[in-house]
Parts: structure tokens; C-alpha cells; sequence
């Protein structure tokens, strides 16, 4: 019996530990109506990727928010593949509705899959298939999004305001980095806040508990 209780203790510390890549929510070291700040911190842009995003009030007026218009495009890099994320987000929508414009969000895992949402549909793309969701964009409206991927049970699933969106299957053992493009008609704004990317991974057993495990086989063998 001794032997057990110390087996399940050694194994305990194996869960899941989770590993903040992005926490941005575009104040400090950022500045009001410049460009966001770039660099390899988790607070900031690290590529912009097309156009001249900017730094502006949030929606509502209660800090900053990221503001991407017509061709702005930023991306965000991970760098480090885990068995799980959880990616969210916040988007204001301003001269989307009523159009055909598109503010598309990417996950490349190197292989992309993506999600576009627009007025009038919201598509989901994954290798080889795509599927309508049920989103329609209003303006001057905040949208709080939710990703749930997990590479290992292979799904991925996206809520929106708390409600289920989107399950299925994601298809990738990790995920390099993500992107947002806004490809809306000319006019179209979306304002990106509370951008917050975290991934979950189970460490491997170390050594000296693999050690332990043999001894107890070959204890057993002994009696």
C-alpha cells in the first residue's frame, strides 16, 4: 500500500501547466494615437503585417484598443507548440454592417485555418472543408471570442458572448502563431482589445519517477 501512496504522489505533479504567450490589452508600453509597440513581449504586436494600425480609445471608452482598418494586419507569434490553448479576445465592429466587408482571424499551425466574420456570414476554414457559423455582425456591438483549441484530443472550439459557435476538429499538434486581418470595404474599423493567448502542456515524467516505477516492477517480480 505504501508503495502506491507514494506512486500517485509522485505522479500529482503532472498536471497541467499553463504558459501565458499574449496578454495584450494595448496600454502601456503602448501609446494613444501612434502605432502599436512591437517587439517579442507578451503585451506586444509582433509584426504589422500590412496597413497602419493604431492605438486608440477602447469600446467602450474605458482604456485602450488596437484599431485596424481597411488593410491593417498584425500578427502575434507563439513559437512554442503545448497540448492546448485558449485564445480570446474582444472586437468592436464600426461600418461593417450592411456590407460585404470581412475582419478574418487566422490560426497557423504552420498550416492555416481561420475564421471570417462578416455581416452577413461567418465562415470557419480548416483544411479541406469549411463550415457557416451562426454570427452576424451588428455595429458599435462588442464581441467577446473564445477559442478553445487542444491539439491532443483534436478539437477546437469557438464561443462567442459565452455561447457555442463553432466544434470541430483542428487537425495540428500546435500553434505558431495568429493573425487578424481586416479586409473590410473601404471605411470598415474593428477595434481589438483583451487579446489573451495561453497554452497548456503535461511535462513529461522525469527520470528519477521512471526509476521509481522500474524498482516497484522489480519488487514485485522479487516476491
Amino acid at each position: 500500500m505504501k508503495y502506491t501512496l507514494l506512486l500517485l504522489a509522485s505522479f500529482t505533479g503532472l498536471a497541467h501547466s499553463a504558459t501565458t504567450f499574449i496578454d495584450a490589452d494595448f496600454e502601456a508600453p503602448h501609446v494613444l494615437n501612434t502605432a502599436p509597440a512591437t517587439g517579442s513581449g507578451i503585451g506586444l504586436v509582433s509584426t504589422i503585417d500590412g496597413g497602419s494600425p493604431l492605438i486608440v480609445t477602447g469600446e467602450p471608452a474605458s482604456g485602450n484598443a488596437l484599431s485596424l482598418q481597411t488593410g491593417d494586419a498584425v500578427i502575434f507569434e507563439v513559437g512554442q507548440r503545448f497540448s492546448s490553448y485558449e485564445i480570446s479576445y474582444d472586437l468592436t465592429f464600426m461600418n461593417f454592417e450592411g456590407t460585404a466587408s470581412e475582419f478574418t482571424f487566422f490560426i497557423d499551425t504552420p498550416i492555416i485555418r481561420r475564421v471570417d466574420i462578416g455581416s452577413s456570414e461567418t465562415q470557419i476554414f480548416i483544411p479541406g472543408s469549411s463550415r457557416n457559423a451562426e454570427l452576424l455582425i451588428l455595429d458599435d456591438t462588442n464581441y467577446s471570442i473564445l477559442h478553445e483549441v487542444d491539439t491532443a484530443a483534436d478539437t477546437w472550439e469557438i464561443s462567442v458572448n459565452g455561447s457555442l459557435l463553432y466544434s470541430g476538429q483542428i487537425g495540428a499538434d500546435g500553434v505558431e502563431m495568429i493573425r487578424f486581418y481586416n479586409i473590410g470595404s473601404a471605411g470598415a474599423e474593428v477595434k481589438l482589445d483583451n487579446l489573451l493567448l495561453t497554452g497548456n502542456a503535461i511535462p513529461e515524467p522525469n527520470t528519477s519517477i521512471l526509476l521509481f516505477v522500474a524498482s516497484i516492477g522489480l519488487w514485485k517480480r522479487k516476491r
